[in-house]
């Protein structure tokens, strides 16, 4: 079986960074602040369905990374 990680960093000085913050947290993203960004975990919300999302509500490429972890039951690929 293969789970997966969707992150989203959000650079926290971003012109909409709250706004962004606030989308993620409502497609149920677990938000933690660090220093100079703010990440958005998920296991559950896809990455394709999460950039979806954001399009839909203006946020362009630009405005954050998005990173896709895969893990298998032996370990990371």
């Amino acid at each position: 079986m293969v789970e997966h990680l969707t992150r989203v960093i959000v650079g926290r000085d971003a012109p909409r960074a709250g706004d962004l913050v606030r989308a993620l947290a409502s497609l149920g993203f677990a938000i933690r602040e660090e220093p100079r960004r703010i990440v958005a975990d998920s296991s559950t919300v896809e990455a394709r369905e999460a950039k979806a999302r954001l399009r839909s509500l203006g946020f362009g490429d630009r405005d954050y990374q998005l990173l896709v972890e895969f893990v298998r039951r032996w370990g990371v690929m």
